[in-house]
């Protein structure tokens, strides 16, 4: 894993300035060349958790629940997250959820929590909890 950060070093410091709200043009193509990297070691799952931890005000972690349900209802093109491009997508419906629904506005954020892992919360209690108990 250390040799993976590493490799994407630069990369990685370049994306600190950005979070999901403020990403823009000039990071997605960066975002995905380094969630491949990580996907090639960790898949798609561990990878988005992994630059989660690295970058939590930005990257914003998934699984395959997350991944379907979204993919059906609200993201669409992030198929079965196969690769950096449908990490992107999804990203990048994840920051239209964020201003369509003026979602910022309506968390309590304290110092130590970012709209990124408020959603990661959300996802994982409405999308994999709810699944793995309504049946």
């Amino acid at each position: 894993m250390g040799g993976l950060i590493r490799a994407n070093k630069d990369k990685l410091k370049s994306l600190e300035k950005y979070s999901i709200e403020t990403v823009d043009d000039n990071a997605w193509s960066t975002i995905r060349d380094v969630f491949e990297q990580f996907k090639i070691l960790l898949d798609q799952t561990g990878a988005s958790k992994a630059l989660s931890l690295l970058n939590p005000s930005l990257f914003v972690m998934w699984d395959q629940a997350i991944r379907e349900r979204l993919n059906k209802e609200l993201i669409k093109g992030i198929d079965k997250g196969r690769n950096g491009d449908c990490y992107v997508t999804f990203l990048k419906g994840i920051q239209e959820i964020i201003k369509k629904y003026h979602i910022k506005e309506k968390l309590l954020l304290d110092q130590n929590s970012t709209i990124a892992k408020k959603v990661d919360e959300y996802n994982y209690v409405e999308l994999v909890m709810k699944k793995r108990y309504s049946g």
